[in-house]
């Protein structure tokens, strides 16, 4: 009788990205990236100093909201499997359009 095992062929792939992507944590990194964006727009738009400080140091602005877009994921529980699933797709475009002639 044959035994049909795991094997690490084209099957591996869809049950490895099965087992680590997670859409519950993928929303609540998108939804706590979003956010955060959306809270420093408003905030920015309201107090006058915050707008100075984005002309006055406009690479720290971006840094900053993403550092606390970080900080609130990994106290959500989900940084690893948010960057996993937003670094995925980047390597396979920038595959594909490494590679087309």
């Amino acid at each position: 009788m044959f035994n049909q095992t795991f094997s690490l062929d084209n099957s591996s792939g869809p049950y490895f990205l099965s087992r680590s992507l997670y859409p519950k944590d993928l929303i609540i990194g998108a939804v706590s990236l979003v956010g955060t964006f959306i809270l420093f727009g408003v905030t920015q738009s309201r107090e006058p100093r915050l707008a100075r400080l984005k002309c006055q140091y406009p690479s720290l602005v971006p840094v900053a909201v993403l550092g606390l877009a970080v900080l609130i994921v990994h106290a959500l529980g989900s940084i690893l499997v948010f960057l996993w699933g937003a670094t995925i797709p980047l390597a396979v475009i920038l595959l594909h359009a490494a590679t087309r002639k």
